[in-house]
């Protein structure tokens, strides 16, 4: 019996030994991971990971204070960052304020990645439970390495240049080139001191400022006409690609031929220009012109305060009426002028039938003929003037 009391206390002391070592890693891994504190969820939002795993490590100003939970993509398909849920202690929580920033940093050689959380300002307000933090989108080693690439083809070809220039500086060409130029710069030196040429003048002349001004002025002026052109405006646009514009530029191009046509004739002493300019008569001209004016401008005047007989036409109610009825009377004169054209009417019948004229003149002819009917007609006519006296 002794000694399988023996084994089974053995048994029993190493299974208690076992269990405190359990439970001692569990306490130990808890206090690590922080598996049995109040924790507090937020939110991150990435448009790349760069491989970030869930039970990555967060971090608060270097200090481990939760895990990456879960990383999903979100349920809109059109939505392309990638959410990442973070679980962050409640005491660590309370430092991420609203202005924290999340960023995915690499740990060590190995490239193993974690969260690192900016603390924020002070007079910025904490993050509430599931809440968004801001977050910057982690750097692309492959993109800065194939940059460092092109960076370094760029120096080796500059490196090239650099020795096919210093190749070059080895011949007696270039030597005697350098040795020109130097010369030349020399030159130029001597005759800035002097005061010689156009640049000296730029530099210490005080007019060369003004130059310079209006330059920069005209510059100016230019840009604004170029960006008139680009954007359709202005006058210049409208010439240039406007229809309107190219009759403009014709109309101008008419009117130039007829100043010129018309200097042309001043020249060789033709037309009333040149009268009215050197003719002795022509300052005459000018003035009965002026005087004419002057009179249309008086008579004009008095027109429009309604004075003088044309204004009593114009705006007299009953110089309006009088034109209505010469208007009338002009149109009834009308209608008789048409039916003695026509030859209706007694009238027109005496004008018009030639048989009615003949016969009132044979009818005349033979009452002067007939010493009967001129005694009659003389008779009648002396009683008419004797009513009339009466």
């Amino acid at each position: 019996m002794e000694p399988r009391l023996g084994a089974q206390l053995k048994a029993g002391i190493f299974v208690v030994v076992v269990l405190l070592l359990f439970a001692i890693s569990i306490f130990v891994l808890g206090e690590k991971t922080r598996y049995f504190e109040r924790h507090q969820t937020l939110m991150a939002a990435f448009s790349n990971v760069a491989g970030l795993l869930e039970g990555t490590p967060v971090r608060l100003a270097g200090i481990t204070v939760g895990r990456v939970s879960r990383i999903r993509f979100p349920s809109d398909p059109q939505e392309e960052r990638i959410l990442v849920e973070l679980k962050v202690a409640a005491e660590a929580a309370e430092r991420i304020r609203r202005d924290s920033v999340a960023r995915i940093e690499t740990l060590g050689f190995l490239g193993d990645k974690y969260i690192e959380i900016s603390g924020g300002s002070r007079g910025q307000p904490g993050l509430k439970e599931g809440e968004t933090i801001k977050s910057e989108e982690p750097i692309d080693y492959r993109t800065l390495l194939g940059e460092g690439r092109e960076v370094l083809a760029r120096a080796a070809t500059i490196a090239a240049s650099l020795d096919e220039v210093l190749s070059a500086f080895k011949e007696a060409r270039t030597g005697q080139a350098i040795a020109e130029t130097a010369s030349s710069l020399r030159r130029v030196t001597a005759a800035m001191e002097r005061g010689n040429g156009l640049l000296p003048w730029l530099i210490n002349d005080p007019e060369s400022r003004r130059f310079v001004q209006d330059l920069r002025k005209a510059s100016q002026a230019v840009a604004a006409i170029s960006g008139e052109l680009e954007k359709g405006q202005g006058l210049l646009h409208a010439l240039i690609y406007d229809p309107e514009g190219r009759r403009m530029v014709q109309d101008l191009a008419r009117s130039s031929r007829t100043l010129a046509k018309v200097s042309g004739e001043l020249e060789e002493g033709k037309g009333l220009l040149h009268a009215l300019l050197y003719d002795q008569d022509g300052a005459a001209t000018v003035k009965e012109l002026s005087q004419t004016l002057s009179g249309l401008r008086s008579f004009l005047a008095e027109v429009r305060e309604g004075k003088g007989a044309l204004a009593a036409l114009l705006f007299d109610q009953r110089s309006r009426e009088l034109v209505q009825d010469l208007e009338r009377t002009s149109k009834n004169l009308k209608d008789i002028t048409d039916t003695i054209a026509r030859g209706d009417g007694t009238l027109g019948g005496i004008i018009v039938d030639p048989t009615l004229y003949e016969n009132l003149t044979d009818l005349l002819e033979g009452a002067k003929r007939s010493a009967i009917l001129r005694v009659v007609i003389r008779s009648t006519v002396n009683s008419g003037r004797r009513a009339r006296g009466k």
